[in-house]
């Protein structure tokens, strides 16, 4: 049987060659162009540690030796340094103690371990921007002076100064709290505090 050549055949051979060679000219491309670069979320930055594992904010100078007039700067804020731990009403029950400032031989460090075991409601309801809440699991201020954490941070230091400071003029435990998430703490002359009310 002879088959002839018809026009309408040749037309549909010529468009499905056209369509298989676009389709293998797309592949091609594809396959050799690069993958998007994925971007992850990157975690809040950490308070960096000076020498003797001091955590110092942003601009902060260091202990042991030095100053601790701090920067004007406020602490970081916004939706990667989220406020720290703290608790919003005075205690229920009976409170840990601070340990005793004859623990330590920086007077400095005596002096406000001693202020914080007059206002352990006050630190109770502050937090600490050192962020030891994500290091060390701190509840609040309070919790760096049950143990050791407040004698090598400068932070915790400040905050505890200026609670006590605060306290001693009226302030309310909730008013400080939102002095210290304002920064205010940054603006205390430490020794200053500490030869006004150390006893």
């Amino acid at each position: 049987m002879r088959i002839g050549f018809s026009p309408s055949r040749g037309k549909l051979a010529w468009a499905l060659s056209a369509i298989v060679g676009v389709s293998i000219f797309v592949f091609l491309i594809a396959g050799n162009s690069p993958a998007p670069a994925k971007t992850t979320p990157q975690p809040a930055p950490r308070p960096a540690l000076s020498a003797g594992g001091m955590a110092a904010m942003p601009g902060m100078p260091a202990m042991p030796g030095r100053s601790l007039q701090p920067s004007s700067s406020a602490p970081q804020s916004g939706p990667a340094w989220p406020t720290p731990a703290y608790h919003r009403h005075s205690p229920r029950g009976p409170l840990p103690a601070t340990l005793p400032p004859s623990q330590f031989s920086d007077p400095r460090v005596q002096a406000v371990y001693a202020m914080a075991a007059k206002i352990e409601k006050v630190l109770y309801q502050q937090p600490c921007y050192c962020r030891c809440d994500r290091e060390l699991g701190h509840t609040s201020l309070l919790s760096c002076y049950i143990g050791t954490h407040a004698s090598v941070c400068q932070v915790c230091l400040m905050e505890a100064a200026f609670a006590y400071q605060q306290t001693k003029k009226g302030q309310t435990p909730a008013q400080i709290r939102h002095e210290i998430k304002r920064g205010d703490w940054r603006t205390l002359n430490l020794e200053r505090v500490i030869a006004r009310y150390a006893r």
